[in-house]
């Protein structure tokens, strides 16, 4: 994947990855100075021409979150144009400055505006992707969140649309006319979707068995699990896996 200036590559499942020149290694080696909680590598005797900044984020949620879950396993984000990355600057300025300081409570202060950083980036990143911002969308608007809430605690419940409209405090109708408005896809259909995307990520990131990763998204036999997968992503459960 290449990346430009002022591009954000998120890896929200901590994929591991290697990021290098385009065109060549380092001419020089490479030194590694610490500062606080800041690791800086430069090259020696290089004016540099290129600087990435680069931070990692550990959030309670884990595997148990089921949004997070959903997330795919890269982002990239075009900033350039865009007014958010002028907040992105001035967080990432903050966090130095604490960092810097050495005052107490710096780390927490810093960690903070770090995870509202994150957060703020997940936000652009949905409000980009057209398949993806259906999800912000319904989580927003007041007669869809309750449902999207519920399906995220339990994906592997036997869902009717009475059940949706039941959680959502509001009738079946109206339901599916919101779900249909917000994101162009019915209540059954989203939820469909979501439970392959969480399906995906198990399988990429557990030692569960495909059979038990269908169960738990709510699929009653491996054969429906595998071919509804095959039509969403185009490979079987089993290639997510052996990758």
């Amino acid at each position: 994947m290449t990346l430009g200036a002022g591009d954000v590559f998120l890896l929200p499942h901590g994929t591991k990855h290697v990021v290098r020149s385009r065109t060549k290694g380092p001419d020089a080696a490479i030194v590694t100075e610490y500062r606080n909680a800041i690791r800086a590598k430069s090259t020696v005797g290089a004016q540099p021409d290129t600087e990435i900044i680069c931070g990692r984020l550990w959030f309670e949620a884990g595997d148990d979150n089921a949004l997070a879950a959903a997330l795919p396993d890269t982002i990239v984000m075009r900033t350039v144009g865009q007014k958010s990355v002028e907040r992105f600057r001035r967080l990432l300025i903050d966090i130095r400055d604490e960092l810097d300081s050495e005052i107490v409570g710096s780390t927490v202060i810093a960690t903070n505006l770090a995870s509202a950083l994150f957060v703020m980036m997940l936000r652009l990143h949905l409000l980009q992707a057209p398949e993806r911002r259906s999800m912000l969308s319904l989580l927003h608007d007041r007669t869809t969140s309750r449902a999207v809430v519920a399906m995220l605690k339990e994906p592997s419940k036997d869902w009717t649309l009475n059940d949706m409209a039941e959680v959502a405090i509001t009738s079946r109708v109206t339901l599916v006319r919101a779900f249909r408005r917000v994101s162009g896809l019915a209540p059954m259909a989203y939820l469909a979707a979501l439970r392959l995307d969480l399906a995906r990520h198990r399988l990429s990131e557990t030692n569960d068995s495909i059979g038990e990763v269908a169960a738990t998204v709510g699929y009653k036999s491996e054969g429906a699990f595998s071919k509804a997968f095959l039509r969403r992503f185009g490979l079987r459960p089993g290639a997510v896996r052996q990758r």
